[in-house]
């Protein structure tokens, strides 16, 4: 009988190797064994791939490098290839938070039934850190993403049910996959405790895709969403939102960031 993993770790790479070996080596000190690492690059130019197969065979790591279409596509590739029975994504500028995060989360698994776990994560910027922490406030998800996907470990089940990212979506993929999961009310087991750092070299983190994120965020509400109060919800939240995301936020920052130098 082939031995299957607990835990998948899918990584979507493109021209990373600044960034890749420390995401592997934080996977490779898990003090948890049970998992494989997949990751799947969009055929890199640099020096990724050479990183890969120098950390080949000294643990569990399958990789491939061809063209793909974009994040999302390289996120479905993964889950295709994986075999484990729950899934986390820690990208290729992302890292998991310490040597016992897998146990951990295995710990609670053993405490707790679920389909989905959410985690929290710490996001690193040049200009300092933030925790996000999953908003367990109930209809919260209907007007902003509330799961960060790099501290979601997710069944195969779920995307068995619900399919895999739409690849339509560059930014929003995730967010589409857990408000349909979410209103289907299908359970999720909440925690505040860290799992991973999250880099700021991804789309998701770029300011100029701002709008771009919102305008995803948007559609997939307008398409998802049945009932007919939360869609007028939506009609009068969307445009204040956008607005407080693309005027008010980004001179909120760039005040601190005057204040910060005086």
């Amino acid at each position: 009988m082939t031995h299957k993993p607990f835990f998948s770790i899918i990584t979507a790479s493109y021209n990373a190797d600044r960034t890749i070996d420390k995401t592997i080596r934080s996977i490779k000190k898990q003090t948890f064994k049970n998992y494989e690492h997949i990751v799947v690059d969009g055929g890199s130019k640099d020096q990724t791939l050479s990183i890969l197969t120098h950390h080949s065979g000294s643990y569990p790591l399958r990789y491939v490098s061809e063209d793909d279409h974009g994040v999302a596509d390289a996120m479905n590739k993964g889950v295709h290839i994986s075999t484990g029975e729950y899934i986390v994504f820690i990208h290729a500028d992302d890292e998991l938070a310490d040597a016992s995060t897998l146990q951990g989360v295995f710990n609670d698994m053993t405490r707790e039934t679920s389909k989905v776990y959410a985690y929290a994560i710490n996001f690193v910027a040049r200009n300092g850190s933030h925790i996000a922490r999953p908003i367990r406030i109930p209809f919260w998800y209907k007007l902003r993403n509330t799961i960060p996907h790099q501290g979601a470990f997710v069944h195969r089940d779920i995307f068995r049910k619900y399919g895999t990212f739409d690849t339509s979506f560059s930014i929003s993929m995730d967010y589409k996959l857990f408000y349909a999961v979410l209103l289907a009310k299908e359970p999720v087991v909440y925690s505040n405790t860290i799992v991973s750092n999250m880099g700021s070299q991804g789309i998701s983190s770029d300011r100029n895709q701002c709008h771009e994120r919102l305008k995803q965020d948007f559609r997939i509400q307008n398409t998802l969403e049945t009932s007919l109060f939360w869609k007028w919800v939506h009609l009068f939240f969307q445009y204040p939102y956008y607005l407080y995301k693309t005027q008010i936020v980004p001179r909120i920052k760039q005040s601190g960031n005057q204040a910060g130098k005086e």
